[in-house]
């Protein structure tokens, strides 16, 4: 394993890195979050608080320019969403959607009859520049408009469903969360039987995550996540569509990390 040098990610996303990062990890870092062998899956409340704080000040102070967030990347990851073209979805979620979904994209090879969205941050969001839905429907990439039926600004911990939904998606959310282990049984309960879920994010590995924690500090990203807790999760589903692929954080030195996307059916006897 290549040895960790001092890393600290800014809320202005400036990466610091040596000597001068390491007074600013060895205040900050995320250590005391360590569980025994799944990474960083769950923080406190306030370290949560801190990551959306940088979330916000990211897209509304820093990148008010910006179209997608890399909607067009997951795409084309997910082969254009194959897996779910042409089906019919009554009711579905976006989890994380941001400022500018990624059912923007994905609802022109399926048909979504009722979009709900989730964001702890989506009143601060639909006043970015860019954000699709801030009228009251999402503008998909075609330019065609999908109503939304619900706003809901919590976090997916703190969701109770008013409905079941048949399509969950939530793609590279679980970096923001603040208990893992509570969203997956979120996620869970809330699709029907026979229900798809699309998910993606990265994966991480409990011991470089446990060498990491003293030394590594990305002020929006609180939760590492190790791959065996997801696959866990993934593992529940009758599995349509998955694919991983190697790529490196942005944050500096940091070693490269599987990510994982993958599309998924609840059982119908669930």
């Amino acid at each position: 394993m290549p040895e960790t040098d001092w890393t600290y990610v800014t809320r202005d996303f400036e990466v610091v890195t040596g000597e001068a990062a390491r007074p600013l990890v060895e205040k900050t870092n995320d250590r005391r979050y360590l569980t025994r062998d799944g990474g960083i899956h769950t923080v406190s409340v306030d370290r949560w608080k801190l990551a959306q704080d940088a979330e916000r000040h990211h897209w509304l102070g820093l990148r008010p320019h910006l179209t997608e967030d890399r909607n067009t990347d997951h795409a084309f990851m997910y082969d254009r969403y194959s897996a779910i073209h042409n089906q019919t979805f009554e009711n579905a979620i976006e989890l994380g959607c941001g400022p500018f979904t990624n059912v923007a994209v994905l609802a022109q090879r399926c048909t979504v009859k009722r979009l709900s969205l989730l964001d702890p941050l989506i009143e601060d969001y639909v006043k970015h520049p860019n954000c699709l839905y801030r009228d009251g429907a999402l503008r998909l990439q075609s330019g065609a408009r999908l109503p939304i039926a619900e706003r809901f600004a919590l976090p997916i911990e703190q969701f109770q469903p008013p409905v079941k939904y048949d399509l969950v998606v939530m793609l590279n959310v679980i970096e923001h969360c603040y208990n893992v282990p509570v969203i997956f049984r979120k996620i869970w309960d809330m699709l029907t039987p026979g229900g798809v879920i699309l998910f993606h994010d990265r994966y991480y590995d409990h011991a470089r995550v446990m060498a990491e924690a003293e030394m590594v500090y990305h002020t929006a990203r609180p939760l590492k996540v190790d791959r065996g807790l997801m696959n866990g999760f993934i593992k529940c589903f009758n599995s349509i569509f998955f694919r991983t692929i190697l790529t490196r954080s942005e944050a500096a030195r940091s070693a490269p990390r599987d990510q994982v996307y993958f599309v998924g059916r609840k059982p119908d006897a669930a």
